[in-house]
């Protein structure tokens, strides 16, 4: 599934009505669970602790993850958050790793992971429920 289209799942679980559709939903997350590597936007000042970039975006802080490196480059230059170079700075996690940052995450005043930010369908997840899908996808035989 490396091949979704995370735009219309996103659009398709999230209704103009503010209702999600949960089935809909499930194979947002489950495609993203099946990506070899989700990317998280880093500053040049992140990079040099080795870690993705803690944003505030709405009164809450944020680690930003992106489907792929073209959906976080728009972000950073959307956003004048480049390297001296030019180009979009990110550190690539597995799912598994992503799932393992998320819990050692959560004493860090961090909220949760926004998705594909600043896309028209863009979602998010507070930190405590991205480590409670993988096991919720499998018993539903979705991963």
């Amino acid at each position: 599934m490396a091949d979704a289209d995370f735009l219309t799942l996103a659009r398709d679980t999230f209704k103009d009505d503010g209702s999600v559709d949960i089935e809909k939903g499930d194979l947002l997350w489950a495609a993203l669970f099946q990506l070899p590597q989700w990317y998280f936007l880093m500053t040049p000042k992140s990079a040099e602790a080795q870690q993705p970039s803690a944003q505030r975006i709405d009164g809450k802080v944020w680690y930003l993850a992106f489907t792929d490196r073209d959906k976080l480059k728009f972000y950073a230059e959307s956003n004048k958050n480049l390297a001296a170079n030019g180009d979009a700075l990110f550190l690539a996690m597995s799912p598994a790793e992503a799932v393992e940052f998320a819990d050692s995450s959560r004493n860090q005043n961090v909220y949760g992971i926004r998705f594909n930010e600043r896309q028209k369908h863009g979602w998010f997840s507070p930190m405590e429920n991205i480590a409670d899908f993988p096991a919720y996808l499998k018993g539903k035989g979705l991963i």
